[in-house]
């Protein structure tokens, strides 16, 4: 496919993703009542197809034309959100032309598989928006610190990690250890999240299981506390908790073995199987038993786990 002929589809994909986004507003009732904000599906159509347009013009060397198309549109953008901001100030219609602008510029330039990307994502968070309020608002302090945290780790600090390698021996590169750390803190974040998105609402043994994830130990000792706090008959049920933590730990030590060295990888999981197996039938025998109400468990002040990633890492 010829320059042209991929940057006349990026100028089709944009104009279609404008419409898959203005079908999305026009359906959610944004587009329509006396509290209707100033795109539907055919504007945004429109604005995907002008935005396509514009970003094919400056791919033939004429930027100006390009760039007085797309001022206008933004104009317009910004002229219908200062006429209904008054009485709403809620712009994520707005926001979302914007970003059609954005993804039809990039098609027209023939990037499409970003522009494709950008359309499906902002779709995505239109059309699930209950759902991420609902996720939003079941996030704790300590997940939301964790998650500042990590994005500063991955965004501001490894950038700045020299490449390497540094000594003798082949070196040590400080950028590529530090790629571990962020592997083995996402295991851990990711393990808290899924404990605490889920946990709360099934028994000791998922809640074991998901917390086994960022850390086997600290779901031993929490239940091990809990267990002398609580009635007798949740004593089983805590213990099935425990294995399931121990039973996810084998999955952890592999994923993470894979990652640093896949032909040891190959070479432990066959050790591995049997004690996993073992885990699994007894999680398994602990699923059919009748589900109980999870303690409060105490809840891991680092979710990020820095200082055993930096033990893994070394």
């Amino acid at each position: 496919m010829t320059d042209s002929e991929l940057r006349t589809l990026g100028v089709i994909i944009a104009t279609l993703g404008g419409a898959a986004i203005g079908v999305e507003r026009e359906r959610s009732g944004h587009a329509r009542g006396p509290e209707a904000r100033f795109a539907g599906v055919r504007t945004f159509t429109l604005l995907g197809g002008l935005a396509g347009l514009a970003g094919w013009l400056w791919a033939q060397g004429m930027p100006w034309l390009a760039v007085v198309l797309l001022a206008g549109a933004a104009a317009l953008v910004v002229t219908a959100y200062r006429a209904v901001a008054a009485r709403d100030p809620d712009g994520t219609t707005e926001v979302a032309a914007l970003v059609t602008l954005a993804a039809g510029v990039l098609g027209g330039l023939g990037h499409l598989a970003l522009s494709s990307a950008v359309v499906a994502v902002t779709a995505l968070l239109l059309i699930e928006k209950s759902r991420v309020h609902a996720l939003v608002e079941r996030l704790d302090d300590t997940a939301v610190r964790a998650g500042i945290r990590f994005a500063v780790m991955a965004v501001v600090l490894m950038p700045l990690l020299p490449t390497g390698p540094y000594g003798p021996l082949g070196g040590i590169r400080p950028r590529q250890l530090w790629m571990f750390v962020l592997f083995f803190s996402g295991i851990s974040f990711a393990g808290y999240l899924a404990r605490l998105f889920v946990g709360a609402r099934h028994g000791y043994l998922v809640a074991g299981l998901l917390g086994g994830i960022a850390s086997s130990t600290s779901v031993t000792l929490s239940f091990a506390r809990a267990s002398r706090h609580e009635d007798e008959s949740v004593g089983r049920p805590l213990a099935y908790g425990v294995i399931a933590a121990c039973t996810a730990l084998f999955v952890r030590v592999i994923a993470a073995t894979a990652v640093l060295s896949l032909p040891l990888a190959v070479r432990l999981g066959p050790l591995l199987v049997a004690p996993f197996l073992a885990g699994v039938a007894a999680v398994l025998v602990g699923l059919r038993r009748p589900r109980q109400d999870r303690p409060e468990v105490q809840s891991l002040r680092n979710p990020l786990q820095v200082g055993a990633a930096l033990q893994m890492a070394l």
